[in-house]
């Protein structure tokens, strides 16, 4: 009995192990049947056409009037009341704020008496400069240059020669000419128009010769002939061989000329009489603040009158004092004024992207609340100097906008920058694009079999713009050819999945059967650029094989 029990309890254990080793088969065949579905590997051809493809950097930002002025005072005032607000539009001539009268009377009266202080200040000045001046050298000479005449004013002269007279300080002329068998100290003869003068060689250098000789008739510019032994040996332009400029710090008329060409002058000698010399410094600046206290004084009075004070812009108003009884100094600015029609959009751009972007790029800015255009506008200033935020650095870039009627002071925008772009350039898709030790492949439809199971042959390419979507192929494919894109089909795949896969925002499963043909779009069409959305950025390139 207990044998038979024996038998029995070991034909349960085999049953159990034959029914787990069966159990494990199934799930085993199961497990490769699903592998095998989940790696399956289907083709989508497409064939290759031109397009347009384009590189760009994005960012947002909002509309601003490019010039502004202000609207200020040129006397202390008191204002009550602002008679407008901020965004609001004005002329020329429009109230802007009303004002105390009261304390408007008091300044005129303070600012009458400061006046009758700078007359007084300007009148003593006056006695203390005005009169004339005798200009004399700094040294002895003789005067070979004037450059100043009766009626003209010194300042003008200094000007235009750096000095009234050239005087020749040390008694000689110089010329210089080809040294041939010329020696140091050699004496030679020079000749000035009818005469003669001894000539004494006093440097040899580089092959040229430098002779002296005495400074009475011969003008600076003049050429003079050198003789040795009678015989021409070369001639030159006559220069004064010690300078002396005559100047003067003194502003004025010059009213006489005492001396002539050639004549021999003294440190004591008087060159020139010069008149109606103006005050200095101090007295121009008394005059200056005179004329604008007068000024202020009028412009206080009219105020007076009208009890307000004018805009002096058309434009919208940025902003204004507009607390009552605020007390404003002379030259304080009451309100700020946008004028003109010019706007402007100012985005951010990071390190990566602000290399591309350069001055007079063209840009197209979509505004949100214009859905139905698009406006133009070009790259007019680029900050050097970044912002890092989160590890990253941003460049201010200024846009200047060719708005409309419809454009507002705020409105936001997003500009997009065309840094590159390629027309009629052979596309793929960057889904077809494939990267091995040996650099980018495609997979070219030739109707054959490759080796290895792989339908299509193998071509390099080599690429160069490109966007999210596309790559510009500069060599290994034509408009025409037709690449595959590989698709895998899962065993476990919805219905749409198994027709179809949607890659890189490409619906290959919707394209008509021979895959989609670039080449049957317009002459000039331009293929989706694939840019980022806003807030700035560059659809890079990859690199070209």
């Amino acid at each position: 009995m207990k044998a038979v029990k024996t038998i029995v309890k070991i034909l349960v254990v085999l049953v159990v192990l034959v029914g787990l080793g069966y159990g494990g088969y199934l799930f085993y065949e199961s497990r490769q049947t699903a592998d095998a579905g989940a790696s399956a590997v289907a083709y989508s051809k497409v064939t290759i056409g031109t397009g347009t493809l384009t590189k760009s950097v994005t960012g947002t930002g909002s509309l601003a009037i490019r010039e502004t002025a202000d609207v200020s005072v040129d006397y202390p005032v008191v204002i009550s009341k602002s008679l407008v607000q901020s965004g609001e539009s004005v002329h020329t001539g429009d109230p802007i704020a009303q004002v105390d009268t009261d304390a408007l009377k008091s300044a005129i009266i303070t600012m009458n008496t400061e006046l009758t202080e700078l007359d007084a200040s300007i009148a003593q000045l006056a006695a203390a400069y005005t009169g004339t001046s005798t200009i004399t050298p700094s040294a002895a000479g003789r005067v070979k240059q004037i450059y100043a005449s009766a009626g003209d004013m010194t300042a003008t002269v200094m000007n235009e020669y750096g000095g009234l007279m050239l005087l020749s300080g040390d008694g000689y002329m110089r010329v210089t000419v080809d040294s041939g068998s010329l020696a140091l100290n050699d004496s030679v003869k020079v000749r000035s128009g009818a005469k003669n003068y001894t000539g004494t060689v006093s440097t040899v250098e580089d092959g040229m010769a430098t002779i002296l000789f005495a400074d009475d008739t011969t003008l600076p510019g003049e050429t003079v002939a050198i003789l040795k032994d009678s015989v021409q040996i070369g001639e030159g332009k006559a220069e004064i061989n010690m300078p002396v400029m005559v100047s003067t710090s003194v502003d004025g008329y010059v009213d006489k000329v005492y001396v002539s060409v050639n004549s021999s002058v003294t440190r004591r000698t008087s060159l020139l009489y010069v008149t109606h010399i103006p005050a200095d410094t101090e007295y121009d600046d008394l005059v200056h603040q005179r004329e604008e206290k007068l000024a202020a004084i009028a412009a206080a009075r009219e105020t007076l009158i009208s009890g307000v004070i004018l805009s002096d812009a058309d434009g919208i108003v940025s902003s204004i004092q507009s607390a009552s009884q605020t007390e404003l100094e002379a030259g304080t600015g009451l309100a700020t004024v946008y004028v003109g029609d010019a706007m402007e959009m100012t985005i951010s751009v990071d390190e990566l992207d602000i290399i591309s972007v350069e001055l007079g790029q063209k840009v197209s800015i979509a505004m949100d609340a214009v859905t139905d255009k698009t406006y133009d506008a070009t790259v007019s200033y680029i900050s050097q100097i970044g912002t890092p935020s989160s590890g990253v650095t941003n460049y201010s870039v200024t846009l200047s906008v060719e708005g409309d009627d419809q454009l507002k002071i705020g409105m936001n925008g997003t500009a997009t920058i065309v840094v590159e772009e390629v027309t009629d350039a052979v596309l793929v898709p960057l889904t077809a694009v494939s990267t091995g030790r040996n650099g980018s492949y495609v997979l070219v439809d030739n109707g054959e079999s490759a080796t290895e199971g792989i339908p299509g042959e193998q071509v390099f390419i080599k690429t160069g713009l490109s966007n999210e979507n596309y790559a510009q192929v500069l060599s290994g494919l034509s408009a025409g050819d037709v690449v595959l894109v590989t698709r895998t089909a899962s065993s476990g795949s919805s219905g749409n999945e198994k027709n179809g896969m949607n890659m890189g925002g490409m619906d290959f499963g919707s394209m008509p059967s021979g895959g989609m043909d670039f080449g049957s779009m317009p002459s000039g069409g331009s293929m989706p650029s694939g840019e980022r959305p806003s807030g700035g950025g560059q659809n890079r390139q990859p690199s070209g094989n």
